[in-house]
């Protein structure tokens, strides 16, 4: 029986492999590479592949970490018969973890689904209440995945490593599946596996671009309004000073005019001198602004663009998001948000929102 484990970290891989094989063979730190060890179990030879495991945050995910992940399989050349998914019951199963869990198995092919069950470790976090219990009360991210699988689950407690009763009957749950799957081994093409990590990554590097060129789209924008604004601010403040200028005594007689009108006339003059130092202090502010977004925008210019250049020749879909790339268009709409024109004749447009990432076509 061949068996690869995969799971976020901390999962409890490594001690689930030492549980499955009765023997302290994975080192239970965290690791950043592969272990295969073989060992007999109750009269049949047990293979377990312990892989590394991903983070939560699918953006720390790094290419040599999917490539190592992937990588396990090559430890058994002619494939194997479960993958099992380590799913800790110490934590929240949620749409982040089920979004880096996706992320990694659409490294292999869709085929994977066959083969693999949900492992819940920590089953001792349980307590009174039942394995199908906890699914139900759990994110529906949780059920969507136990329903990818088929409803193929089981729940281990490392902590009773002496129990034999659980490996069996895990044991049984893969052979059961294996007899579903008629025997055959999960066995991918490895090439089309690290096309599409390469992939993967070239998507994201081309995304990242993207979002720095609509950022720097959106500054010179703001750096344009804030000095328009500057500009309306400095004629207004002009205005009131020529209007209180004209408004000073000349003369003896306009001295004495002025006197008679009295307090209002102060109080207009003193309001005048409160309004022009307001504005004063808005130009300040509106100078420093303009500094800082002249600044962002220079610097968001010399940013290096990604060689997207591949290695191989074979055919990729990455080309078509190339293409899409090249036939977007910045503009804006009649409430002169920043939109996306998907082509000049569809009509078809996206209005950005720099607080959320930006979705790539499939």
């Amino acid at each position: 029986m061949k068996i690869m484990m995969l799971g976020q970290k901390r999962s409890g891989k490594s001690a689930t492999g030492n549980t499955l094989l009765r023997k302290q063979v994975f080192d239970t730190c965290p690791n950043e590479q592969c272990q295969v060890e073989v060992e007999e179990v109750s009269d049949q030879l047990v293979t377990v592949i312990d892989t590394p495991g991903w983070w939560k945050e699918t953006s720390r995910c790094t290419e040599d970490m999917d490539k190592e992940i992937v990588r396990g399989l090559s430890l058994s050349p002619p494939g194997v018969h479960a993958v099992l998914l380590v799913v800790p019951l110490d934590l929240r199963f949620r749409q982040a973890q089920l979004a880096a869990l996706e992320d990694h198995m659409n490294l292999f092919d869709e085929g994977i689904w066959k083969h693999t069950m949900v492992l819940f470790t920590y089953g001792d976090n349980l307590e009174d209440k039942s394995v199908e219990e906890h699914i139900e009360r759990e994110h529906s991210a949780l059920r969507w995945l136990v329903d990818k699988c088929e409803n193929r689950y089981y729940t281990i407690n490392n902590m009773k490593k002496a129990d034999m009763t659980q490996v069996t009957e895990l044991f049984e749950k893969v052979e059961e599946m294996v007899a579903g799957n008629s025997g055959q081994l999960f066995c991918p093409d490895m090439k089309d596996v690290h096309l599409r990590i390469d992939e993967k990554f070239k998507k994201r590097e081309l995304k990242h671009v993207l979002k720095k060129s609509l950022e720097q789209e959106y500054r010179r924008r703001e750096l344009e309004l804030m000095i328009s604004f500057k500009e309306k601010l400095l004629e207004l403040q002009a205005d009131i000073r020529e209007s209180v200028a004209s408004q000073r005594p000349r003369t003896l007689i306009d001295k004495n005019k002025i006197k008679a009108k009295g307090i209002g006339q102060k109080k207009k003059d003193e309001k005048e001198e409160k309004v022009d130092a307001k504005i004063n202090r808005e130009i300040e502010k509106l100078d420093k602004d303009i500094l800082t977004s002249t600044i962002l925008l220079r610097n968001s210019k010399e940013f290096l663009l990604p060689d997207l250049k591949g290695e191989s020749s074979a055919p990729s879909n990455f080309d078509k998001v190339l293409n899409w790339i090249s036939s977007l268009k910045i503009g804006t709409n009649t409430e002169s948000q920043l939109t996306l024109n998907f082509s000049e004749t569809s009509g078809y447009a996206s209005i950005y929102d720099f607080n959320k990432d930006m979705d790539m076509p499939k």
